[in-house]
């Protein structure tokens, strides 16, 4: 947003009042800023009316960009292209980010390099899934097992079927090799998976006098 002094507003509506207040560079090494990173976002929410406040004129860059926003309220683009997921087996997996030119952390010394960076845990998409199929009931589990092998026989892509069947390899071997023949996906060899933890609250058999 460019500030003039000595210059009124040419429409106040459209730019000092639908301008949104939130990180534009990267953080601030002032505790205090940081948990203002997310209230900004419900503040937006309800300030602006919803989401896409993002491609009101005065907030949108400028510069070309894509994302795999889809729909919601105030959308004003018109998105091409079949998927809203990332990764994705099509149109060359895009748009995705600029690893050359894109925005990158400036690494500054203090003790040691200040970098953006989540915990290794953030990485680890596929325990609280095992734990989930690991609680429930062997009844259960072949229900779910049968839900797959429906839903993914859906799916047209051959790479995107190979892909989720590698997904639930990495969750339990036995529940991938159940599904994989039936979806025309070869049966995956066997990967470490997380250790066999249970809860028994989530099985559904243990919720049945749960309202």
């Amino acid at each position: 947003m460019k500030v003039e002094k000595g210059r009124r507003s040419r429409g106040f509506g459209a730019r000092e009042v639908a301008v949104d207040f939130g990180n534009r560079v990267d953080f601030s090494d002032d505790t205090l800023l940081h948990g203002r990173l997310f209230p900004y976002v419900d503040t937006q929410l309800t300030r602006l009316g919803g989401p896409n406040w993002q491609q009101l004129p005065i907030n949108r860059p400028r510069c070309p960009f894509g994302t795999n926003q889809r729909d919601g309220h105030m959308q004003q683009a018109v998105p091409k292209g079949r998927v809203s997921y990332f990764p994705n087996g099509f149109d060359g997996n895009k748009p995705d980010e600029d690893k050359a030119r894109g925005f990158v952390t400036y690494p500054q010394r203090v003790e040691g390099a200040k970098i953006r960076e989540g915990p290794a845990s953030f990485g680890d998409h596929v325990s609280q899934a095992a734990m989930f199929f690991h609680s429930l009931q062997p009844w259960e589990r072949d229900h779910l097992i049968s839900a797959t092998l429906f839903e993914l026989s859906k799916c047209e892509s051959v790479d995107v079927r190979t892909r989720m069947i590698a997904q639930i390899n990495r969750m339990d071997h036995d529940y991938a090799a159940k599904v994989a023949p039936h979806v025309g996906v070869p049966i995956p060899a066997a990967v470490e998976t997380p250790p066999v933890k249970k809860a028994k609250s989530l099985a559904r058999q243990s919720n049945r006098g749960m309202r």
